[in-house]
């Protein structure tokens, strides 16, 4: 109305570049939206922005002057309340107020005090924007083909949000100590981030047209056939990073670049990728610009662990480790480019490189080649080649009696880079470190495998199956 919300006696003192945090009641929560006069006076002091609003977010509300700066008013953006007391748990109007206009307000869920956190959502909505605060526990279902659409998305407090619904936000998505759980078709314009006690969770289909960010917490990519592609950067800083939740899953995700462990000493990244599931990067290498490269694990005074029980495929982008170490574990297939140094002549931190029994690494025209410390244990593993010729010029050592196997008959991907597959044309391995250990060599496929380094302290079996060995 025209009566202001708040009136007093005297005077309000500010100081410079200071602040009024203002706190919302329940029931002034409750309003649609509008302009309201908040507070009458002088304010030739102030300026709107020492005002803000705590417990809704920055987009619901905003605050302006008047021309002689007389007038205090709050304009609140128009949302719909679920408080947890709502009879029905099905979302539709008649649960925000038949003058509820859906598309163009906000919709919050908040604690409230009944428990009516599980929401079936009937049709397909539009919404200006989605809030989901608190400690409560929130699920979102709905029949296949139902799906929301909304400008913004926001998700703070201790609670779990479950969307078990397709999802389509056209903003960043921001978490603040928050649990997400994105189980339905999910379709993000911008970037998702979250700090350190935040969760995130992608259980089926997805697109991310920005960068997601992992800065602590943990960040999941699983389900069942999920096809999920990340336009820009997946910048997994520290925290844990898993692709495929579990052998079950089967999660095919595309990634134009993978940075890790980019962090002052704020803690280290793992990466687990499940058996059955895909990690594709379409980046290529940027020798000349680290930043730019397409895989680089341990950027910066952190260790990244990488575990692999799936697949890597990465053509044109080497995987390369910064000025800090790494520990790779492969019990699946790594087909990249080759293994190098992401700062060149920064010889710091060790890559410690197991090739566990069953696994098969692939490299293409760079080979091994980092300058660091560079430790490597070979199981009963294939090492195989894309390229013609293939330089490992890091040291070896084999341990498995039942043999690791240098395959030279090259591999090729697919033109898309979403498979790989082997040839019978042969190329040339050359070992020029220092081979080690008393296991079995076992030299297969057409080409030719060459040992040429004079620090030769291989105890163990040769076997020549196929090709050339010199």
């Amino acid at each position: 109305g025209a009566s202001a919300l708040i009136t007093f006696d005297g005077s309000l003192g500010l100081a410079e570049n200071a602040t009024v945090n203002i706190a919302v009641k329940d029931a002034l929560r409750q309003k649609q939206g509008g302009t309201y006069i908040l507070a009458t006076g002088d304010f030739s002091a102030f300026e709107a922005s020492n005002f803000r609003m705590t417990e809704l977010s920055g987009n619901l509300w905003s605050f302006s002057l008047n021309e002689d700066k007389t007038q205090l008013s709050l304009t609140l953006g128009a949302y719909g309340i679920w408080n947890g007391e709502a009879e029905s748990n099905v979302w539709d109007s008649s649960v925000f107020g038949s003058d509820s206009a859906p598309s163009e307000n906000y919709i919050v869920f908040f604690n409230g005090e009944a428990s009516c956190t599980d929401v079936l959502i009937e049709e397909s909505q539009t919404v200006k924007g989605l809030h989901v605060e608190g400690s409560k526990d929130y699920h979102f279902a709905a029949e296949d083909g139902v799906s929301i659409s909304m400008e913004s998305f926001e998700k703070t407090g201790s609670g779990v949000a479950t969307f078990d619904v397709g999802m389509t936000i056209a903003s960043s998505v921001n978490l603040n100590d928050s649990t997400v759980i994105f189980n339905g078709d999910t379709n993000i314009t911008g970037d998702v981030s979250g700090n350190a006690k935040s969760q995130v969770s992608f259980g089926g289909d997805a697109h991310v047209s920005g960068t997601v960010f992992l800065d602590g917490g943990v960040l999941t990519f699983g389900g069942t056939e999920s096809n999920i592609i990340i336009d820009t950067k997946l910048d997994a800083i520290r925290g844990v990073l898993n692709i495929g939740a579990s052998a079950e899953d089967s999660v095919f995700l595309t990634v134009a670049s993978l940075e890790a462990s980019d962090t002052n000493g704020g803690g280290n990244l793992t990466i687990n990728l499940a058996q059955g599931s895909t990690l594709k990067i379409t980046g290529t290498d940027s020798l000349g610009n680290y930043k730019k490269t397409g895989f680089l694990l341990s950027e910066w005074n952190a260790v990244t662990t990488l575990n692999v029980d799936g697949t890597i495929l990465s053509q044109n982008a080497s995987l390369l480790v910064g000025d800090s170490s790494a520990d790779i574990n492969i019990s699946g297939t790594v087909a990249v480019r080759g293994i190098g140094n992401g700062k060149t002549g920064n010889n710091d931190g060790k890559i410690t490189l197991n090739l566990n029994d069953g696994a098969k690494l692939i490299l293409g025209v760079s080979g091994i080649n980092t300058g660091k410390q560079f430790d490597a244990t070979l199981g009963a593993a294939t090492i195989g080649i894309s390229a013609a010729e293939v330089t490992i010029a890091e040291d070896l050592s084999i341990t498995s009696a039942t043999g690791t196997v240098f395959d030279t008959a090259l591999y090729s991907f697919e033109e898309d880079g979403s498979s790989i597959s082997q040839g019978t044309v042969g190329g040339t391995l050359t070992i020029s470190g220092a081979l080690s250990g008393a296991g079995k060599l076992v030299k297969q496929g057409a080409g030719t495998l060459k040992l040429t380094s004079a620090a030769f302290d291989f105890d163990g079996e040769i076997a020549l199956n196929e090709g050339a060995l010199t």
